[in-house]
């Protein structure tokens, strides 16, 4: 099961799906990997700039597994 989260609480969850920006094209983090600080920073960091993120929601947020919970 997944569920959306804001980006900013996703850190120790399990992402749900792909975060890709555009470009270069190349995921931040992939389906079954855990959401880091690191790379939340990074991804708040390239929306700041107005750069295209695939993955997030245009509320900003992010798929996540259901049972993974804190």
């Amino acid at each position: 099961e997944k569920e959306w989260i804001p980006l900013q609480d996703a850190a120790g969850r399990t992402a749900a799906a792909a975060v890709t920006p555009y470009p270069p094209g190349v995921p931040v983090v992939c389906p079954g990997e855990v959401y880091t600080a690191e790379d939340i920073g990074h991804i708040e960091g390239l929306l700041e700039e107005g750069g295209i993120v695939m993955g997030i929601s245009d509320s900003g947020k992010v798929q996540v597994g259901k049972n993974d919970a804190k």
